[in-house]
C-alpha cells in the first residue's frame, strides 16, 4: 500500500482537487449515507443521460470515500468509472487506467484488472496506437474468454474494428456476426447492437460483399432511425462508400455530404478524412479535388491520426504541385507522406504481428517455434544470420555511444570556451608575461624590439591581415625571419603559422559570441573576417584550437 501511495500521490491529490462545484448538481451531505452500490447506480444514471459532468464528480466523491475507508475495491472502481467519463481527454482517462491496473494488480482483483485493460484498450484505440490498444484487449481477454458474458462480445466487438483496420475484413465478419447473434437475445434497438450492424455493413463491403453490405447497411439505417438521434447518418455515410464502391458517384456524393455535419459534431476524424479522400477523388474541378486532399492533411495535422485508404491524397497532393512546379509544396507533401508512411507502418505492423502470433492462432507461434528448431539443425544459414544480426547491433550501439560521448565532449569543450571569454581578455597579450621566461640566442635588444612588435600586433589586430607571412612580418618589424621565429617559438610556445593562426580564432571566437549579426555571415565570410584566405584552412584552425566545429560553435552560441 505504501508503494501505491508515493506512485499515485500526485496523481490522486489533483484528480480529488478537481471536486468542486458538486453541490450545485447534486447535495453533498445526500452521498454521505450512501452505500458505494448506491452511489454507483447514481453514477450511471447521470452517465447514461449523458450528463458527464456530473458523472465525474460522483466519481471522484466516491474516490475520496473509498480512500477514507480503505474499500479497495471501490477505489479500482472509481478510477474505471473516471476513465470513462474522461473521453474528452484522453490522456488524462488513460492516467486513470493506469491507477486502476495499478491497483487491482496490487490488491489482486482479476475481474476489476480485466476491466482496467479493456477500458485503456479503448482509449489507446481512439488515441490512434492501434498495437498498444490489441496489447491491452489480449490482456483482458484472457479473463473474459472464460466468462463469455456482455464484456466478452464487448471485447471481441472492438477486436473485430482493429481487424477491419488492419484489413482482416473476413475474420471481422465473422467477430460481429459471432455478436449478432449475442445481442438478438436483447434489444435490438440498442445502441450496441446497432454499432454491429454498422461494423458489419463496413466489413461487407471492405470484403467486397456489396449486396450484403446493402442489406445490412438498410436495416441498419432503419432501425437507427427510431433513436431519433441523427446516429441514422452513420449508415447514410456507409450507404455513400457503396456507392462509391460500385461508382455511383453522384449519390455517392450526396450520401456523403449529408454525414459530414454529424461526423463533424461527432469528432470522427478517422471516417471524415475517409469522406475528404473520397470526395476529392471523385470531384472534377481540380482545385475542389486539392481541396478535399488538404481537409485529409489537416485532420492528419491536428490529429496526427491517419488509416492507408485517405493516406493517398497526399499522392494525388504530391503530382498536383509536381505538374505546378511548386517544389516547396511538393516536398512539404512529400515529407508529409514519408510521416505518415511511419506511423502506419509501425501501427499497422504491430497490430497485424500482435493478431498473427498472439491471439488469432497461438498453436501457430508454438509450430513455428518447432519449425525454426528444426531449421536450425539442417540449415547453418540461420546461425550466420543471427551472427550477423549481433554484430550489427554491437556496431549500431557502438555507434549511439561514439556519438553521445562526442556530444558530451563537444558540450565540455563547448563550455570551456566560454569560460575562457568570460575570464580573460578579448586581446591575449601573451608575450607581457613571458620576457623573463628563458635566456634566447637572439641578443637583448634585438629581443625587447621584437616582443614589444608582437604586443603592438596583437593590440592593434594585425594578425587579421590576410596572407601575412613569417617574411612580410619580419620585415614590418625591421628584423629578420630567423630571429622573429625563434622568438615567437620561445615565448608563444608555438610556430608562426600555429601564432597567427591561434589569435584569428581567439578573435573571431569573442567576435561571433558578441555579434548577433556576425553568426548570420556564411562560414566563408566568417574566415575572410577572421583573417583567413580559405574557409578550409580557416576551419581546419578553428577545429585545432577549439577541439570544435565551426557550425556547433555557431549553433550553440544561437
Amino acid at each position: 500500500m505504501n508503494r501505491l501511495n508515493s506512485a499515485c500521490y500526485v496523481f490522486l491529490f489533483l484528480s480529488l482537487f478537481s471536486f468542486n462545484g458538486y453541490a450545485q448538481a447534486v447535495q453533498k451531505d445526500t452521498l454521505d449515507n450512501k452505500s458505494f452500490d448506491e452511489l454507483k447506480k447514481i453514477f450511471y444514471y447521470h452517465k447514461d443521460l449523458g450528463e458527464i459532468k456530473v458523472g465525474k464528480e460522483i466519481a471522484l466523491y466516491t474516490l475520496s470515500k473509498a480512500r477514507s475507508l480503505g474499500n479497495k475495491k471501490a477505489i479500482v472502481n472509481s478510477f474505471i468509472r473516471l476513465c470513462r467519463v474522461s473521453y474528452d481527454d484522453l490522456d488524462l482517462a488513460l492516467k486513470y487506467t493506469d491507477s486502476c491496473i495499478l491497483y487491482a494488480t496490487e490488491y489482486e482483483f482479476e475481474k476489476l484488472l480485466a476491466e482496467g485493460h479493456f477500458y485503456r484498450g479503448i482509449v489507446l484505440y481512439e488515441l490512434g496506437k492501434y498495437g498498444n490498444a490489441l496489447e491491452a484487449y489480449l490482456k483482458a481477454n484472457e479473463y473474459y474468454k472464460k466468462q463469455k458474458n456482455e464484456m466478452y462480445y464487448s471485447l471481441r466487438y472492438n477486436i473485430g474494428l482493429l481487424k477491419l483496420k488492419v484489413r482482416y475484413h473476413a475474420e471481422a465478419i465473422e467477430i460481429f456476426k459471432e455478436n449478432l447473434k449475442f445481442e438478438k437475445g436483447k434489444d435490438v434497438n440498442s445502441k450496441s447492437y446497432l454499432d454491429l450492424l454498422y461494423g458489419l455493413s463496413i466489413a461487407y463491403a471492405s470484403n467486397k460483399m456489396l449486396d450484403s453490405a446493402y442489406e445490412i447497411n438498410k436495416i441498419g439505417y432503419q432501425k437507427s432511425l427510431k433513436l431519433n438521434d441523427q446516429s441514422h447518418l452513420y449508415f447514410t455515410y456507409a450507404q455513400g462508400a457503396l456507392h462509391y464502391a460500385r461508382k455511383e458517384y453522384k449519390a455517392a456524393k450526396d450520401s456523403m455530404l449529408k454525414a459530414v455535419p454529424y461526423l463533424m459534431r461527432e469528432k470522427d476524424y478517422p471516417n471524415l478524412a475517409i469522406i475528404y479522400y473520397y470526395l476529392g477523388t471523385i470531384a472534377k474541378n481540380e482545385e475542389i479535388k486539392i481541396e478535399y486532399f488538404k481537409k485529409v492533411d489537416s485532420i492528419f495535422g491536428v490529429k496526427k491520426y491517419i488509416i492507408p485508404k485517405p493516406r493517398k491524397a497526399y499522392e494525388g497532393l504530391i503530382d498536383y504541385y509536381k505538374k505546378k512546379g511548386d517544389l516547396k509544396k511538393q516536398l512539404y507533401y512529400t515529407e508529409r507522406l514519408m510521416i505518415i508512411d511511419t506511423v502506419i507502418n509501425k501501427e499497422h505492423r504491430n497490430v497485424t504481428h500482435t493478431f498473427q502470433h498472439e491471439y488469432d492462432t497461438p498453436r501457430l507461434v508454438e509450430d513455428k517455434r518447432l519449425l525454426i528448431q528444426e531449421l536450425n539443425k539442417k540449415n547453418t544459414d540461420f546461425k550466420y544470420g543471427i551472427y550477423i544480426l549481433l554484430i550489427f547491433l554491437v556496431l549500431v550501439i557502438s555507434l549511439l555511444i561514439a556519438i553521445y560521448r562526442k556530444k558530451r565532449i563537444n558540450e565540455k569543450r563547448f563550455r570551456e570556451v566560454l569560460k575562457s571569454l568570460e575570464s580573460t581578455p578579448k586581446i591575449k597579450q601573451v608575450g607581457q608575461s613571458n620576457r623573463e621566461k628563458r635566456k634566447s640566442v637572439v641578443d637583448e635588444n634585438t629581443l625587447n624590439h621584437i616582443l614589444e612588435g608582437l604586443d603592438e600586433f596583437e593590440k592593434n589586430k594585425a594578425f587579421l591581415t590576410p596572407k601575412l607571412t613569417l617574411s612580410s612580418f619580419a620585415k614590418e618589424l625591421n628584423t629578420n625571419t630567423k630571429y622573429l621565429s625563434i622568438v615567437i617559438n620561445d615565448y608563444k610556445s608555438q610556430t608562426f603559422r600555429n601564432y597567427i593562426n591561434n589569435l584569428r580564432i581567439e578573435y573571431i571566437i569573442g567576435k561571433l559570441y558578441n555579434d548577433q549579426v556576425l553568426r548570420n555571415y556564411t562560414i566563408s565570410a566568417i574566415a575572410s573576417e577572421a583573417g583567413f584566405s580559405s574557409t578550409e584552412s580557416f576551419t581546419r584552425a578553428f577545429t585545432k584550437k577549439t577541439g570544435l566545429n565551426v557550425s556547433y560553435y555557431m549553433k550553440k552560441i544561437k
